[in-house]
């Protein structure tokens, strides 16, 4: 019985290990300022992406007797597949879509609005945004330093109001089995 548990065992390391994995830092995107990501690779072409992300700002409004200070904070969780594409040795295009799920904080003196482009936010909770990504990957099959240029169009709506934020995206990382 021993044997047949360390047999289950092996083929269950070999299958979770074998895979490649990514991680890696990017800056903009679906993570809205920065956010550290892993991928991993389900088949030859599509890996699964998992993230957390940061973005904070803040405003401050001053009156005659007083001054306030505001400040937003955006940690979005990242969920969504990619399907890579080789197009020439190492340069892959990469295309994927999925979930930002925006945690929104407002603290600070004075409650109120808060506005990010044309978006106003003055809700704290969380919200599911759908984004999409589109770029070009570099990417050795044995592993080593990875590289992400391109563009993630976030699709934002909050109580009512709605708004497309098409984010650039670079990032760098590190592959490995």
């Amino acid at each position: 019985m021993k044997n047949l548990y360390l047999i289950i065992l092996l083929f269950l390391s070999n299958q979770l290990f074998s895979q490649n994995n990514h991680i890696y830092g990017e800056l903009l995107g679906p993570g809205l300022m920065a956010s550290i990501n892993y991928e991993r690779n389900l088949d030859n072409n599509i890996f699964v992406r998992t993230g957390y992300g940061y973005f904070s700002v803040e405003s401050t409004s001053n009156s005659m007797f007083s001054i306030s200070k505001t400040t937003l904070t955006v940690n979005p969780l990242i969920l969504g597949i990619h399907y890579i594409r080789g197009i020439r040795g190492n340069w892959k295009l990469d295309a994927g879509a999925g979930i930002s799920y925006w945690i929104i904080k407002i603290e600070g003196d004075e409650e109120g609005n808060t506005t990010f482009g044309d978006l106003s936010i003055d809700v704290k909770g969380s919200y599911p945004m759908a984004y999409g990504s589109f770029g070009l990957r570099y990417q050795k099959p044995e592993g080593g330093i990875a590289v992400k240029l391109g563009v993630s169009p976030t699709f934002v709506k909050l109580v009512g109001e709605s708004h497309t934020f098409g984010f650039p995206h670079i990032s760098i990382g590190y592959c490995f089995q």
